[in-house]
């Protein structure tokens, strides 16, 4: 219930500061917008206007400051409420022809009563459109609820970046800048839009970042989808847009994957789409100042959302060459003006910013080439069946086309993660970085506008009147020529080109076919879509509620490893360093002040001085002076990790604590007179009925370590049981051991572990409710030297048997759809107290 009502705080109070700016801008872009509309497009722009604020704000005075942030924020309140009192107030006047003639239209279209209710063709648009929005709501609303299913069901976030998000948000709220902690000497080199907005809602709130950062990432989400519907709802394919946003699942993943800027950065699109994809004469004056805005606040956010709204303004660009004569030319000029300097500028603030930075490193391609395999993945029935089958439904829209072109130009700027290698082109670093993942969040927006292009009945600016273009050349030749409905083949005049015959001939044989589809076809294929959408976003939150019995087998840190870290970060005094390994694992997402040997990767890190190699160096070679050198006093290992290997087997690392595994241990000054602890990888194992071999969740992030405890590979098993020996040296001989196992386990699992040595048999039950990294121990006394025999038996009697694992697209696992069961790690004998 506490994080039930943290999250309604959390997002009203987002909502409280930004929906008045965002129905002034919607008020602005798009007057024709009704209340409906209004509230779909608002919140997402108010939250885009939230986070470019704060970034430019860092940007432009070098630090933030809660007070200063709070007054912009009101200063953007009441510019709003200015607007939109002004707007209401002399709405009609300050429209243009073309848009009180749409709004007039609109108006006459909704009021209009004398109708025969029998005529064919309005039952066939009945059926066709139904109401668009009354279907558009619930929906949205169970979008959202779905989107808060991860917030009330797991502790933590289980991607690995909201580390980063979290610990550059807690160093702006007590420096005001991305400095590094001490002992290091350097800064985070971010976009810092996101994380500014996330410091000032949890300062206002006095919560945590990262619970904040996770709540408004989800709420940006929803609002992303309620604006694509809202910008959608002015070419009449709310209802399929809508459909096209759900089928695909890459932007869900990506924010699953915790790429949470990244998906606020998408929020630019929203104003981009209702500016752009409009007709050129309905451009209005202000609407180049909100564009500008607009980019603006996407770059500061994120340079994925940047990019892909520069991408959308070449689109519109080349489409806007492809107009009639007739249209404005100076109306083409000035959009090519503005797309000039608007990626231009962008290109500056890259290079200037970022690129130099990478002028020595090479093209990397962190996921492969994500223009193909990932992103038939993530997009593939949807990309397939809009472009590849349907495309002509959507290439007769303005909307289609432009999307279209859009979504060519994003596929074209992924091949860069085909130069693998290439070196002194800083700016194709630039892009292969911002864009590494974007098979998952790149083609999913436009290919739910073409979807509901294909599936919607597109109104207005959506239809290209290809018949009036044709009339208007015509005139323009001064030639007249007319054909005989009944007969289209039987021309009464000749027509004067190859062209005109060919287009009027087509036109006439392909009428039936066109209104066989759209009758027929497209209603059943819409209705056939939903249920498809229903069906997906079921199975997705059932697989989320199955997910909650194996949390600990995808999250990259629980609570056994907050407990620790806040436990040595509470006895450490000043002065004092803790040594961590400097993974995921390995850092606090709590605000505290205790100095560690290594600090969160985020983005690019200017390093000035940093002992952390140095560290990690003296670790691995056993320098215990040279860790002292360092005001090294305490130390924090995880069971995922490597480093308690290395520490366990010297003496003077005295074990201060326990958290399921997880330790903290305090460096003595000289070294005691007892012997070390024993830790041994599982080599010997005998598995009934049998093992699997799996590679370590976490293998790919030890930092190249090789761990004594063999920690790349473990076995893996359902039920049933395991033997194994464990070591004993002969400085154990005859005193009283605590031998333990340390697992990996999904919940619903009872363990019974049992150890034998000669006549001595001790045996204990486990009851693991929940997953967990966790060992189980049992204290064998008057212990002989030579090896322990051990056994383990799986009895699954609870949980969820088979769940989807998201590991398995990430390359962790190797498997996605996994099994309940558990991971045997590795083995430890150490001395009883």
């Amino acid at each position: 219930m506490e994080r039930f009502i943290l999250i309604l705080l959390t997002l009203g109070v987002t909502a409280a500061v930004t929906i008045l700016p965002g129905k002034a801008v919607v008020r602005i872009i798009d007057p024709t917008a009704d209340r409906w509309r209004s509230w779909m497009l608002a919140p997402g722009i108010g939250v885009l206007l939230l986070c470019g604020i704060g970034g430019w704000s860092v940007i432009i005075l070098g630090k933030y400051h809660f007070e200063v942030m709070a007054l912009e924020i009101a200063a953007l309140n009441l510019i709003a409420t200015g607007l939109l009192w002004e707007r209401d107030v002399r709405q009609v006047r300050r429209l243009s022809p073309w848009e009180r003639l749409e709004l007039n239209m609109s108006e006459e279209e909704a009021e209009q009563t004398f109708i025969d209710i029998d005529d064919p063709e309005v039952i066939r648009e009945r059926n066709l459109t139904r109401d668009e929005r009354d279907f558009v709501i619930p929906l949205i609303v169970f979008a959202g609820l779905v989107l808060m299913i991860p917030l009330l069901l797991f502790n933590m976030p289980l991607g690995g970046d909201w580390i980063g998000f979290s610990a550059v948000a807690d160093r702006l709220i007590e420096v005001g800048e991305p400095r590094l902690p001490q002992p290091h000497d350097g800064a985070w080199t971010y976009p810092p839009g996101f994380l500014v907005a996330t410091a000032f809602v949890s300062e206002l709130l006095r919560q945590e970042t990262w619970i904040v950062g996770w709540i408004l990432a989800h709420g940006a989400m929803w609002a992303l989808i309620a604006g694509l519907v809202g910008a959608a709802d002015r070419w009449g394919t709310a209802r399929s847009t809508l459909i096209g946003i759900g089928l695909p699942l890459g932007i869900f993943a990506k924010l699953w994957d915790t790429g949470w800027p990244t998906v606020t950065s998408l929020l630019g699109i929203i104003p981009a789409i209702v500016i752009l994809l409009r007709p050129s004469a309905a451009r209005k004056r202000w609407h180049d100042p909100i564009f500008i805005i607009t980019l603006l606040s996407v770059s500061v956010i994120h340079p994925s959302g940047a990019i892909y709204v520069g991408l959308l303004i070449i689109a519109h660009s080349i489409h806007t060459w492809t107009i009639p004569h007739h249209q404005e030319a100076q109306i083409r000029l000035r959009l090519v003006i503005l797309s000039t300097v608007a990626l231009v500028f962008g290109l500056v603030l890259a290079l200037g910013l970022f690129a130099p930075r990478l002028f020595s490193e090479a093209v990397i391609s962190e996921y492969g080439w994500q223009g193909g395999r990932v992103m038939m993945t993530f997009v593939g029935p949807i990309a397939i069946a809009t472009i590849m089958i349907l495309w002509k439904e959507a290439w007769d829209t303005h909307v289609g086309r432009i999307t279209m072109l859009w979504f060519g130009l994003i596929w074209a700027i992924s091949l860069v993660h085909l130069l693998v290698g290439w070196r002194g082109q800083s700016f194709l670093n630039l892009i292969d970085r911002s864009l590494y993942s974007m098979g998952m969040h790149g083609f999913q927006i436009p290919a739910a506008l073409l979807i509901g292009m294909i599936l919607g009945k597109p109104r207005g600016f959506g239809l290209i009147q290809k018949k009036e273009e044709l009339a208007d050349q015509i005139v323009k030749e001064k030639k007249d020529f007319r054909f005989d409905p009944d007969d289209p083949y039987n021309l009464e005049i000749e027509p004067e080109t190859y062209e005109q015959a060919e287009y009027l001939v087509a036109e006439r044989w392909f009428e039936q076919e066109e209104v066989t589809w759209k009758v027929k076809w497209k209603p059943r294929i819409r209705t056939v879509a939903i249920m498809f959408l229903f069906l997906q976003c079921g199975v997705a939150a059932s697989a989320i509620i199955l997910m909650q019995g194996h949390e600990a087998r995808m999250a990259a840190i629980d609570a056994a490893d907050v407990e620790a870290l806040e436990y040595a970060a509470s006895q450490a005094a000043d002065g004092e360093v803790i040594l961590i390994e400097g993974e995921i694992w390995n850092h606090l997402p709590t605000k505290s002040t205790a100095m560690w040997s290594h600090y969160p990767g985020l983005g690019l890190v200017e390093l000035n001085d940093s002992p952390s190699s140095n560290i990690t160096s003296a670790l691995l070679q056993g320098d215990v002076e040279g860790l002292m050198q360092y005001d090294i006093a305490w130390a924090v290992t995880s069971i995922r990790g490597w480093a308690m290997s290395y520490i366990a087997i010297n003496p003077q690392w005295e074990l201060v604590a326990d958290f399921k595994g997880t330790r903290v241990w305090k460096l003595l000054d000289e070294k005691p007179p007892r012997p070390h602890s024993m830790i041994r990888p599982i080599t010997d194992l005998y598995c009934e009925p049998s093992c699997e071999v799996r590679k370590h969740p976490w293998s790919e992030d030890m930092s190249d370590v090789s761990p004594p405890n063999g920690g790349h590979e473990v076995n893996y098993t359902e039920s049933g049981s395991v033997s194994f020996p464990i070591a004993i040296s002969d400085e154990f001989q005859r005193r009283d051991v605590i031998l333990s196992l340390f697992l990996l386990t999904s919940g619903g699992i009872d363990l019974t572990f049992t150890c034998e040595q000669g006549n001595t048999s001790i045996t204990e039950v486990h009851r693991m409710g929940q997953s967990q990294w966790t060992r189980i121990s049992i204290t064998f006394p008057d212990v002989q030297t030579g090896q322990v025999n051990a056994s383990l038996n799986i009895d699954p009697n609870g949980g969820y048997s088979r769940w989807i694992n998201p590991l398995g697209s990430s390359g962790r696992s190797e498997v996605i759809l996994d099994t309940q069961g558990l991971y045997v790690l590795f083995t430890e004998a150490r001395l009883s107290q």
